[in-house]
């Protein structure tokens, strides 16, 4: 927890490939499992789209996930650099390992051994089903993309708030990627959106009232964004009262003709998502 203060207070978390992985490991020890999966979300995004792909929904079966796994960790770590040295027979003894926690919890019927041929056949598998477009922009970058460009427009009137909306995107993004696939009800980049604009009305940056889905009462809205501030607690002088005005600025910034959630998130209209 202390190694994780000192990330995020000089904002180094994911600044860089090898403080990305330091903060998942920190947030694993600490058993933060969402945040871990946030942080590392180019991982699992790629972990969802192999899965969604036609190749990938007909050949995935539970005893296959260690490989798996391993696999993906293997291509995210190529594309990051090419000069990594990977070693990846101590990743096949995690992966067996990890088959026999799938066996003794009755998962499979039984662990077998994971060879560096298997991780290597399961690489290939991945790449081919995916069409060698291994990487894609994440929620995660998305979201970095949104504040940045926010930021510019406003001239930084909002920067420290700006700040905590990206964290509270992210926390947010890991705990959705919990409960459902990318790219099967909504894209990275659709889900930023929504998370963007939500915590922007949150902060108090824009008028939340822009925001709200048809189908809820004022009363109902202004209620679901009260139980939102719980996830932390919003920076002081970050910025200025809600104002119309920056309502403009916010459709430039997300690329919407409208700003209600159910037009930002078309994927999720009439389901209990919005």
């Amino acid at each position: 927890r202390r190694a994780l203060h000192v990330l995020r207070q000089h904002r180094l978390a994911t600044s860089s490939p090898r403080f990305t992985y330091l903060t998942a490991k920190c947030l694993a020890e600490c058993q933060e499992w969402d945040e871990c999966l946030a942080t590392l979300d180019d991982t699992v995004l790629l972990f969802d789209r192999y899965c969604s792909s036609n190749q990938g929904s007909v050949a995935l079966h539970i005893g296959s996930l260690p490989e798996l796994c391993v696999a993906i960790a293997v291509i995210v770590k190529k594309v990051e650099s090419s000069s990594s040295v990977i070693k990846v027979a101590a990743l096949a003894n995690l992966a067996t390992q990890y088959a026999q926690w799938l066996a003794g919890m009755g998962f499979t019927s039984g662990a077998h051994c994971v060879l560096e041929e298997h991780i290597a056949r399961q690489e290939s598998a991945v790449i081919n089903a995916l069409d060698w477009r291994v990487t894609s922009p994440s929620v995660h970058m998305w979201l970095g993309v949104l504040c940045r460009r926010f930021d510019i427009l406003t001239r930084g009137m909002s920067t420290a708030t700006l700040d905590w909306v990206n964290s509270q995107g992210i926390t947010s993004a890991g705990m959705l990627v919990m409960h459902q696939v990318a790219f099967v009800r909504m894209s990275p980049r659709t889900m930023a959106n929504g998370l963007f604009c939500t915590f922007l009305a949150v902060a108090a940056i824009v008028p939340a009232e822009s925001l709200r889905p048809a189908k809820l009462s004022e009363r109902e809205w202004e209620a679901l964004l009260s139980e939102s501030q719980c996830q932390g607690a919003r920076p002081l002088g970050g910025g200025r009262p809600a104002s119309q005005s920056l309502l403009g600025l916010l459709q430039v910034v997300v690329e919407a003709a409208q700003l209600r959630l159910e037009h930002l998130l078309p994927a999720a209209a009439g389901s209990d998502d919005v």
